[in-house]
């Protein structure tokens, strides 16, 4: 049955199979570039070298006052307190947040990052669960200045 076929035979055969294989792949692909939608093959050495200056590492656990865990669970459990009474009085926003700010200040030693941005992410899901006023992290790491 080989024999019956020619070299030209056969690559006009593989020619006319893949020009529309190669073609479909092109349109397809090139309209993703073109949209400009990236996916992780086509990422660029800019978008990494951010993604690993945004990165910062994990505080040391080990070298943190035994005290100021302490401290951390007085304020959190003041703050807790403090969010459930201001919902059921019903404070007004500004209120709620001159309040919280002063807890905060009362705890100068707590505005560290082992600490600070799990403070706040309790804050910020405290006022989502019991009150009316909601608050974003960025608002409350406002308050630590």
């Amino acid at each position: 049955m080989l024999k019956n076929i020619t070299w030209l035979q056969y690559f006009t055969a593989v020619f006319l199979i893949l020009v529309p294989y190669y073609a479909f792949l092109l349109l397809r692909y090139y309209k993703r570039t073109k949209a400009g939608t990236k996916d992780d093959s086509q990422r660029s050495y800019e978008d990494a070298h951010q993604e690993e200056q945004e990165y910062t590492e994990e505080p040391d656990f080990d070298s943190i006052p035994e005290d100021l865990f302490t401290q951390a669970q007085e304020l959190i459990a003041k703050l807790k307190a403090f969010l459930i009474r201001a919902s059921n009085e019903g404070l007004e926003r500004e209120e709620l947040l001159v309040n919280v700010k002063s807890h905060l200040d009362d705890y100068p030693s707590l505005n560290i990052d082992a600490f600070r941005p799990a403070i706040n992410e309790m804050i910020v899901a405290e006022c989502d669960r019991n009150s009316s006023v909601t608050l974003s992290e960025r608002e409350v790491d406002g308050l630590w200045e």
